[in-house]
């Protein structure tokens, strides 16, 4: 195998060739994030951030940063995808002077802040240990899996001080710039990395998000003093690198069409779980809810204000016949969700919530309906809240509504004696793997072997078996009391 650091058909680039070969087709109100292996507070995660750079300014700013001592911020990094506007936390003006007096400034490094995926980057974790394989010798072995067809060309290769970088650039189908970070195009590119690095797993391929810092060409790496760059194989320049189109890497790759659907609809249910998290204030202000110990103050409550909302979108609207007790054990849940010291603003809360959810119903009640249902509730509170078996029957919730919400608190009985059942032949298979462990200890404890040959043989904790030890010990179960480390 040749080693790619020596043979000719390997080009190195310089960090203007390549900011430009990826950001070259971004669009002009794109961003590009970069950062520093220096953390700027004490106990904080590296790589940190450091600035964030429009595209039409890179020309300008960009040879600036990079010139930014090594001593003061470390190594650089960059993301190879560009964030759109929603990722600043104050106006570009002010990152911009920031960048001018040598300062670091944060930005919301998220993967929803993402705006164009412009590359699937293949991080390889090799050349940490001694007898690791060089950075060399994998991206070899990643070549010859590109000539075997295992894997696309890939456009670029790196190598990042210790590891390596395998990088596949990215285009729109019908355009040359990169795919907008759309729900379906994120799906493709993430079960495209996840079938990459499953086929790479034994070079230590690492699954990383669309946001992750990746080592800048042409910086020094502090660990081991060596400097990143980033090469081309075999090709007479960088414009003839090759960019795949999402749909073309899934298809190479074979990945299962039920796997996309998969991913799809996990994502969907998760950003329904975001949209109930969320409650409404009055003022049109969007909250997440307080926190609160589970079991206790106001979580029940809580609780079951989340689970009616759940239900009430998963029937489109409650129908006629539970309208008015809807309304009722809604109120009496978003008064003690909002009680404090000062119960007239409860009051008006939980009132505002309570319109609110009447005007998501199949039929919303009037006015004079929805005053009575909350002077019912008021009265009620004072008497009883009412119970989640109550609640259930009262409406109708169905064991089916149960699992497909995956609720909690307001369970049908038969669900509850379902869930008790599952729940204690869980606990009783555990007894009884918990019981041979234990015999399987006691019997070798008299064959005289000691705890740490016990827990190797049985693939257990020595703390465990030091345990077992000891209570065999109390009850006096040991043929030979003599503790053996």
């Amino acid at each position: 195998m040749t080693d790619p650091k020596t043979d000719k058909s390997f080009k190195r680039h310089s960090a203007k060739e390549i900011f430009d070969l990826i950001f070259g087709n971004c669009s002009p109100d794109s961003f590009i994030a970069l950062g520093s292996r220096r953390a700027i507070k004490k106990g904080q995660v590296v790589p940190h951030y450091l600035t964030i750079i429009k595209k039409t300014d890179l020309e300008d700013l960009l040879p600036g940063i990079f010139e930014w001592s090594l001593e003061q911020f470390g190594s650089q990094y960059f993301v190879p995808n560009t964030f759109s506007e929603k990722a600043l936390t104050k106006p570009y003006e002010q990152y911009k002077e920031d960048i001018k007096e040598i300062k670091p400034s944060y930005f919301g490094k998220k993967n929803r802040h993402i705006k164009e995926l412009c590359a699937l980057v293949l991080d390889l974790d090799v050349g940490r240990e001694e007898n690791d394989l060089t950075s060399g010798a994998a991206v070899g072995q990643v070549i010859d899996m590109a000539i075997k067809n295992q894997l696309p060309i890939p456009s670029l290769y790196a190598y990042s001080g210790r590891g390596a970088y395998v990088i596949f650039l990215l285009q729109d189908e019908t355009t040359n710039a990169p795919p907008i970070n759309s729900g379906d195009n994120s799906t493709l590119w993430e079960l495209a990395l996840s079938e990459i690095v499953q086929r790479c797993s034994h070079l230590k391929a690492d699954k990383r998000s669309p946001s992750q810092l990746y080592k800048r060409p042409d910086t020094v790496d502090t660990k081991t003093g060596n400097i990143v760059f980033y090469l081309t194989v075999g090709l007479s320049g960088l414009k003839d690198a090759p960019r795949y189109s999402l749909p073309e890497l899934v298809e190479f790759l074979k990945v299962h069409t039920f796997l996309i659907e998969e991913k799809k609809e996990e994502k969907e249910h998760k950003a329904i779980e975001h949209k109930t998290e969320k409650r409404r204030l009055p003022g049109g202000i969007s909250e997440i809810r307080r926190r609160s110990k589970p079991g206790r103050g106001s979580e029940p409550a809580r609780m079951r204000i989340e689970e009616i909302e759940k239900l009430n979108q998963y029937r489109k609207g409650m129908p006629e016949g539970c309208r008015y007790l809807t309304l009722l054990i809604y109120f009496q849940a978003c008064w003690r969700y909002f009680a404090g010291k000062d119960k007239t603003t409860a009051f008006r809360r939980a009132e505002k919530e309570t319109y609110n959810l009447n005007n998501n119903f199949k039929r919303p009640l009037g006015f004079d309906e929805i005053e009575k249902s909350i002077s019912a509730s008021k009265g009620a509170r004072k008497l009883n809240y009412l119970k989640n078996k109550t609640v259930c029957d009262l409406l109708y919730i169905t064991e089916k509504e149960c699992y497909d919400l995956n609720l909690k608190s307001l369970v049908p009985e038969a669900v509850l004696t379902l869930r008790k059942m599952e729940a204690d032949a869980i606990k009783k298979k555990r007894k009884e793997q918990r019981e041979k462990k234990r015999d399987l200890v006691k019997a070798a404890i008299d064959e005289g072997l000691t705890n740490k040959e016990i827990a190797k043989r049985l693939g257990v904790g020595w703390v465990f078996v030091k345990n077992e030890r000891a209570r065999l010990r109390r009850q006096g179960g040991l043929k030979d009391d003599v503790f053996f480390n």
